[in-house]
Order: C-alpha cells, then sequence, then structure tokens
C-alpha cells in the first residue's frame, strides 16, 4: 500500500504543497519497509525552465578537450543552502504484545531497524539519455566522448569515473522505463473502469503511447548495447574493467526490461477483456518483438533466461544473482552515514556520571565498614554473630551500588541529558575524484511515552478512525515515539554533474518482538446455523499495530513549517504481517 504525502495547510491557509513522498509496504512476513523521499527541487515546469533560461544567459563556456562531458545548464537554486526534514513514527502496541520498555529497550529497537540512505536517481527521458539534448548531461554522451578519446589516444579522465557513469546509467534507465509504465498503468486502469464510455479513438491512443514507450526504451538499451560492442572491440587493455561493467549493467537492464514488459502484456490482456481494437493485437506483437531480439543478444552473451519450467535450482541462482546485480548497480548512489566525532563520549556522559556515583557509593560503604569492624571491641568478634552483619551489610552495598549505576544510567540518559539523540551521524557521499564529501545530518531518538503525552493532532487523528473506542487508549500499553531529523545541503550534484531531487530514505522495521506472545493464527468458533445446527468454523486471529507517522519541513533555523500526516494499521497474526490498511 502506498501513500503521497502532502504537506498540512499553513495558518494562511495557501494550497498544499507536496514535500516529501512516502510509501509503507510489507517487505516480508517479519519486515516493514518504509521509504521516504525528501524533495530538494522545484518541481513546478515553469520555474524550471526560467532558471535553464537565466542559468544559460550568464553561463560563461569554457573550452575543454573533446573528451570532456557536456555542461549542464541546469543547476539548483543557489539560495537554498540546506533543506531539513523531520519524521516522528508512533507505534502503538497493544497490551497482547508484552512490548514496553523493559522488554524491547531501545538498542533492542535500533537493532530491528535496517536504514538506509541514497540518493534518488536523476531524472531523465530516453531522448536525454541518448544525446538528443545537447544542453543536458547523459551517461551515454560521456560514454561515447570518454570511447572516442580512448581510441584517439588522447588523455583519459580516471576509468572510476567512466564506471560510474555506466552504473548511473542503469539506474537512470530503470527509473525512466518504470516511471513511463506506471504512467501507462493509470491510463489502462482509467479506460477499464469507464470502458462504456470509452471510444476506440482512446483506446488506441493509449496503446500508441506504451509502443511509443517502449521503442524509446529499446533503443536507449540498444544504444548502450552499441556502446558496450564498441569497448569491447577496441584493444586498449586499460578498458578491461570498464568493458565488464557494461556487461554487468546489460544483463540487469534486459532482466528489468523483460520485467516491465510482463507488467505491459498484463496491460494488454485487461484491455482486450473489455474492448476489441486492432491496437491492441498491434501494441503486444511489438512487445515480443522487442523481447525477441533482446532474447537473442541474452543467449550470445550467456545471460540467464529462465522459465516457468526452470528447476528450483537454477530460479534460485537466478534469484540470487540479479540481486547481486542490483546491490553492485545502485551503489553508485549509496550514502555513508558516519558516527559524528567525540559523539560516543557524549553519549556515554550519562552513564560515566552513574558509574561514578556508584563508584563514590561503593568507595563510601566500604570505607565506613571497614571503619567500624577495625574497633576492638567489633574486632574480637569478627567471626562471630557481628561479622556476619558486616558481611551482609557489604553485600548489600555492592547491591546497592550496582542499582546506583543501573538506575542513574537510565535517569540521566532519557532525564537530565534527553536533549541528547540516541544518535547523531554525519552523511558522506564520494564525490567523482572519490573523495568523502559531507552533504547532511542525522538524528535520531527513541523512546516510550504514555497516551496522555501524544500530540493533540495525533490523539485527534486516533479518534476520528473507526473503532476507536475498542483500539484507544485503554488497549494501549506503551507507545514507542521514533523521532528521525535529517539535514541536507541544498547543494548537491551527483557525480558532480547530475542534479539532485531528492534523497531516497529506506527502513526495514523487524517486528520479530511482537509475534513471541501472540496465539495461533486460527481460533474455532461455534456458530448457530439458520436450521438451528452448531457448526465449528475457523476464524483468523489476527492483532493490530497502529502506526501514525508525521512529517515536518524545517526551516533554517530548525522550525517546523509544514506537517504531513499518514495513519495506519499492520493486521499481524502469529506468523507475521498480513496486510497494510490506510486509516486515513
Amino acid at each position: 500500500m502506498k501513500g503521497t504525502t502532502e504537506a498540512s495547510e499553513s495558518n494562511s491557509r495557501k494550497p498544499l504543497k507536496r514535500f516529501i513522498k512516502s510509501s509503507v509496504v510489507l517487505h516480508d512476513r517479519t519486515q516493514l519497509e518504509t521509504v521516504f523521499d525528501y524533495l530538494l527541487l522545484v518541481s513546478n515546469k515553469k520555474k524550471r525552465q526560467a532558471s535553464n533560461s537565466e542559468i544559460t544567459k550568464r553561463t560563461v563556456r569554457v573550452e575543454t578537450s573533446k573528451a570532456a562531458s557536456p555542461i549542464p545548464t541546469w543547476r539548483q537554486n543557489k539560495n537554498q543552502e540546506s533543506v531539513g526534514y523531520q519524521v516522528d513514527t508512533y507505534l502503538f502496541y497493544p497490551r497482547q504484545f508484552g512490548i514496553n520498555e523493559h522488554t524491547y529497550p531501545k538498542e533492542k529497537f535500533y537493532a530491528d531497524v535496517r536504514p538506509m540512505l541514497r540518493f534518488r536517481e536523476p531524472k531523465m527521458g530516453f531522448k536525454t539519455m541518448v544525446g538528443g539534448k545537447t544542453d543536458e548531461a547523459s551517461p551515454l554522451v560521456f560514454l561515447r566522448d570518454y570511447l572516442e578519446a580512448a581510441d584517439s589516444g588522447r588523455q583519459l579522465e580516471p576509468i572510476q569515473n567512466a564506471i560510474d557513469e555506466v552504473r548511473l546509467f542503469a539506474c537512470a534507465y530503470i527509473g525512466t522505463y518504470f516511471r513511463g509504465i506506471d504512467r501507462n498503468r493509470k491510463r489502462v486502469k482509467k479506460l477499464v473502469s469507464q470502458s462504456e464510455t470509452v471510444a476506440t479513438e482512446e483506446v488506441e491512443s493509449v496503446c500508441l503511447k506504451i509502443r511509443r514507450m517502449v521503442d524509446r526504451a529499446d533503443r536507449t538499451l540498444g544504444e548502450f548495447s552499441s556502446l558496450s560492442d564498441l569497448a569491447q572491440a577496441q584493444s586498449d587493455a586499460s578498458l578491461r574493467t570498464l568493458v565488464e561493467e557494461m556487461r554487468i549493467v546489460q544483463e540487469y537492464c534486459y532482466y528489468r526490461l523483460r520485467d516491465g514488459a510482463s507488467y505491459l502484456l498484463q496491460f494488454c490482456q485487461r484491455l482486450e477483456n473489455k474492448f476489441t481494437s486492432v491496437a491492441i493485437n498491434e501494441l503486444k506483437e511489438a512487445i515480443m518483438s522487442v523481447l525477441a531480439a533482446h532474447d537473442g543478444r541474452a543467449r550470445t552473451l550467456g545471460f540467464m533466461m529462465p522459465s516457468p519450467t526452470s528447476t528450483n535450482a537454477e530460479k534460485e541462482r537466478f534469484i540470487h544473482r540479479r540481486g547481486e546485480l542490483k546491490r553492485h548497480i545502485w551503489e553508485v548512489l549509496f550514502l555513508e552515514i558516519r558516527t559524528v566525532p567525540l559523539f560516543a563520549v557524549q553519549r556515554q556522559l550519562g552513564a560515566m556520571i552513574a558509574a561514578g556515583l556508584a563508584a563514590t557509593w561503593a568507595l563510601v560503604a566500604q570505607f565506613m565498614i571497614i571503619l567500624r569492624i577495625a574497633q576492638e571491641k567489633d574486632l574480637a568478634d569478627g567471626l562471630g554473630l557481628s561479622g556476619l552483619v558486616f558481611l551482609s551489610a557489604g553485600i548489600l552495598a555492592y547491591v546497592i551500588k550496582d542499582r546506583i549505576k543501573e538506575v542513574g544510567r537510565s535517569y540521566f540518559g532519557g532525564g537530565v541529558f534527553r536533549r541528547i539523540p540516541d544518535h547523531s551521524e554525519r552523511i558522506y557521499y564520494k564525490n567523482r575524484f572519490g573523495k568523502p564529501t559531507p552533504v547532511g545530518d542525522v538524528k535520531e531518538f527513541a523512546r516510550f511515552i504514555k497516551p496522555e503525552d501524544l500530540p493533540p493532532r495525533i490523539v485527534e487523528l486516533r479518534d476520528n478512525t473507526p473503532e476507536s473506542e475498542v483500539y484507544g487508549a485503554g488497549g494501549i500499553t506503551r507507545i514507542l515515539h521514533y523521532s528521525k531529523s535529517i539535514k541536507l545541503s541544498g547543494k548537491l550534484m551527483i557525480l558532480n554533474r547530475y542534479p539532485l531531487r531528492a534523497v531516497h530514505d529506506i527502513s526495514r522495521l523487524n517486528i520479530d518482538a511482537c509475534l513471541s506472545k501472540l496465539g495461533e493464527p486460527r481460533r474455532m468458533v461455534d456458530l448457530v446455523t439458520e436450521d438451528g445446527d452448531v457448526e465449528a468454523v475457523r476464524f483468523p486471529k489476527v492483532y493490530y499495530l497502529d502506526m501514525i507517522l508525521s512529517y515536518w519541513r524545517l526551516t533554517e533555523k530548525g522550525e517546523r513549517s509544514h506537517q504531513g500526516l499518514e495513519y495506519y494499521r499492520l493486521v499481524i497474526d502469529k506468523n507475521g504481517l498480513l496486510r497494510i490498511e490506510r486509516m486515513n
């Protein structure tokens, strides 16, 4: 289930503005995946065109070598120093889960959360990728110039730059291809839902748009394959790693091309069930023709080509291979997260104070006991009854010292030093020269709160949902509040060439901690039929874990300027996650 966050109305009731895109999906039976896109660029086309025009006027073209890549005329707003976001997640645990600060400490929660940050792939159309727009940067144009420079013996950029461009091509190609598929999915859905009033011309128009998209995807991948053949034909040994990288990208793009084709053929089936048109058959033939051409090349290159009749071993190898290719290619957009220097010491300050107090108590207690037992009247009876008393006092002093340390760590960590985040990290990206460049910061907090400590808007949202009187605060023991704030530089370029649209934040939450105390997934219930008979029926036994996401955009001063709210209900049984229901 996917949802797009919209900013709430401001105090002046301005129109809603989108500032975060989000999606919540089931990754598997035990993991929930949340994806946030922190938008950095203005999406208004007119503003972008105005920016292009202004920058073009002011740009001074510097003569470079023929191997240099074209300078993109599009840039971000220079006045945009940084962009900040805050995402608050509220998890409402029912009593049956037995989840609280003692059974589920924040250290375990962070171990169950698997975050990953990367840049969103640059948005470029197929025309841009093949070099149809000379004023915009393109990986294929770069590779074409790079191979020409290598063939003529001119000085080359480092080979890693070319490898990064190859990987970026795959990311941009796949993103453009599947965005086109999603647009056409919506068109087909609209046609099918309005089939009684749809004219034949409208069906033909949609089929033509799909066919045009397939042709462009075919041509773009074909252009990349030609460049790969050109690199393979060159005898320069320094290009060997580039040739291998291009082969890897060809393989993964081929797999994704077939994935998209399966969706498109399903669109054709849906259209055939509602309409009779020659355009639908022509579209199917065009898709199959493109697949046949790429299948032939895949066989020549030795790519894996599984079928429904493939053995389980072959299917396993294919899924594993495709997963490794995906991680390898998208690595070009990954961001590295490092703990801020000295933060580990700062975070342990509360524990250090607690340990100091415990040590002070232990020393004072031991000194008093030794001082007491050293007196003559008690020393004579040191092995008698008084000796046992002193021994017990020593043990008690040690136990109290241990409790001072534990309670003090909790108190100083969550009370006096509450403003110190659980994690404070800096985000880095390897630039075109392989140097880690700081691009932002991220801070995380996690703590259990009581229902009465919820913000008013969260309480209002829960009170206005169905069954609120049943699944309200009375059935909740603890609420886990997880907050993440992220600050990003407003002047970021991918590989120093491509404008950045957004930062992609993927988190997976493991719910294994919720499952141990749940009942069996089926329960027998005796039902009385209309005939007066009693029939035992199996009913599914499920539990609800509610989750509210609150998004904020932060100003330069760190103040909240907009808010978006999303309310989800996770339906869970003993075996794991079943589905996600959108509540608002």
